[in-house]
Parts: C-alpha cells; sequence; structure tokens
C-alpha cells in the first residue's frame, strides 16, 4: 500500500471515531439536529470502512460513490431543513431531497456509468450544501446569537465543517476524472480529499463538545 493510500484510505477514515466518541460523550446534551449528524457521520464511517476493504482488494468501488453520493445529499439536505428558519427553505428541500436522486439515477443510466466517478452530481451536491451553509451562516450572524446558546454555537461549527468541505472540494468533484489520469495527481487528489473530509471531522467534533442544552 502507497504512503497516499494508507494516508487516505485508511488513517483519515479513522479519525471519523474523534467526533463520534465525542458525540457520544455529549449525546444527552445533543438536539435533535445535531444527533442526526451524529448519524450521518456514523453512516460515512461505515461506507469509508467498505470503500477501503474493496479499495484494498482492488474490487471497483465507484458504484458505493454513486450510492453514497445521493444518500449523504439527501441526509445534508434534511439536516438543513431542520437548522433553518426560513420558511420558504423547509418547503424547498424535501422537493430537492426527491430530485437529486433522480438526477443520481438519470446520471448513472445516461451520462456516467458506475464504472466512473460521478463528476455531475457531486458538484451539484457541493453547490447545494454551500449554498444552504452560506444561508444558514447568514441566518445566525443576523440574528445575534447569544453566545451562551451552546445548541446554535454547537452547530455553528458543525455547519463550518460541512461548508468547508464541500467548498474545498468542490473543483476536485467537477475534474476528478480529468486529474486522476496521472499517477502523481491522483494521489495529490487523494490526499487533498482525505484533509478536507479531516477538517470536517475536527470541526464537527468542535460542535459536539459545544452543544449544551
Amino acid at each position: 500500500m502507497t504512503p497516499s493510500f494508507v494516508y487516505s484510505a485508511v488513517v483519515v477514515p479513522c479519525t471519523v471515531v474523534v467526533p463520534l466518541a465525542v458525540g457520544i460523550y455529549r449525546y444527552k446534551a445533543l438536539r435533535p439536529p445535531a444527533r442526526f449528524l451524529f448519524y450521518y457521520l456514523v453512516f460515512g464511517g461505515l461506507t469509508d470502512a467498505v470503500a477501503t476493504y474493496t479499495a484494498h482488494h482492488r474490487i471497483n468501488n465507484l458504484w458505493l460513490l454513486h450510492t453514497y453520493t445521493a444518500v449523504e445529499t439527501v441526509l445534508l439536505l434534511w439536516f438543513y431543513r431542520l437548522i433553518l428558519r426560513e420558511a420558504w427553505y423547509r418547503r424547498v428541500i424535501p422537493f430537492l431531497m426527491v430530485a437529486f436522486p433522480l438526477f443520481c439515477t438519470a446520471n448513472i443510466l445516461w451520462w456516467q456509468s458506475m464504472k466512473r466517478f460521478n463528476t455531475y452530481t457531486r458538484p451539484v451536491e457541493a453547490l447545494l450544501l454551500m449554498y444552504l451553509g452560506i444561508v444558514y451562516f447568514f441566518e445566525t450572524s443576523h440574528a445575534a446569537v447569544d453566545t451562551k446558546d451552546g445548541s446554535r454555537l454547537g452547530l455553528s461549527w458543525m455547519n463550518a465543517g460541512l461548508l468547508l468541505y464541500f467548498s474545498l472540494s468542490f473543483f476536485i468533484f467537477i475534474f476528478y476524472n480529468y486529474l486522476v489520469q496521472g499517477q502523481a495527481f491522483a494521489a495529490l487528489m487523494m490526499i487533498l480529499g482525505a484533509t478536507f473530509e479531516l477538517i470536517l471531522y475536527m470541526l464537527c467534533a468542535v460542535g459536539f463538545y459545544k452543544c449544551r442544552r
């Protein structure tokens, strides 16, 4: 196994135990949105474990990424529906939760099979979640949120993690199929993607710790 594979497929995925451990420790203090994100991380950690196992045994696992993209987007859309205050978003998000998986299915059937990285659906996912993350940021910044409100403070850290992850990963999602043509670039993309994921995990850990009822 190469160092880049060990870092991106073993070391970083294992660090999901950090936010999960903090989440378990603070579980009674977590309100429904934070608990929902906790279970999202459980799902992501299990998916990473399957991806690492299949990659180590040289089994094509891009089908897993296609599936994960659809499920992840639905889960995070619901997370934002729980935390956004504007009623318009709470009405629109259920529609997106149906439309996006249909878009993913169409992408598999007509544009990008499960043997290719899904460079059409991943950037759309990133744009949707970046937008919602920015909306939440402005909602909280204009609402004069009490810094002693542990629930909101914790959610702000989690939102920061999601916003940074999808913002930093956006161009990797778009150009991945081209960038991985060279072995050096492929290793670099693995390292960058894993590092962005690590940032997400650490910010979620801080968010769980900051949560107080």
